[in-house]
């Protein structure tokens, strides 16, 4: 089921903050508007979410593939400033961090959490989104191909970047 966008998950609760890669995301409802992850229930970023009940979802494009890597790959648990250890800036919107430098940032609070096994399904309904960098969307099509370098995870540390529109017949 590869490859699939992979976005920057970001968390805080009091004076602890994180964030992690993640390609389990998905919008699951337009009115009202909610968006779905599958998250590892042993995550730190997680535990973070679960505390205040916020978290944002963060799109970054290709040339932060390296950071978004390493956020996919370092634990929260092993380190004391995961953002800073990935070379990620963070700062506060109302509810949850979001990414500086992020073309786009959705900033969501836990609806609902459903218990899938090693992993949990949380539903937030979304707050505030945000497009930083409008000139690679467009307002009919979304993303520019081309433009709008969204990676997508193929496996392992492959990845693969959109570059082309295809409209059907």
């Amino acid at each position: 089921m590869h490859p699939r966008p992979v976005y920057i998950i970001a968390a805080a609760h009091g004076d602890k903050r994180s964030v992690m890669a993640a390609s389990w995301v998905m919008p699951v409802s337009e009115e009202p508007p909610r968006l779905a992850l599958a998250i590892d229930t042993e995550s730190y970023t997680y535990g973070l979410i679960r505390e205040s009940r916020y978290f944002s979802v963060n799109i970054l494009f290709a040339d932060a593939l390296d950071m978004i890597w390493r956020a996919g790959t370092i634990s929260g648990h092993d380190v004391e400033d995961k953002p800073s250890a990935v070379g990620l800036d963070l700062i506060m919107s109302d509810y949850a961090p979001i990414v500086r430098g992020a073309a786009a940032a959705i900033v969501s609070r836990v609806w609902k959490t459903i218990s899938l096994g090693d992993t949990d399904l949380v539903i937030g309904d979304v707050l505030k989104a945000e497009l930083f960098r409008e000139d690679v969307f467009d307002k009919r099509y979304g993303w520019r191909p081309g433009k709008a370098t969204i990676p997508m995870h193929l496996a392992a540390k492959g990845f693969v970047l959109p570059g082309k529109l295809v409209i059907a017949k």
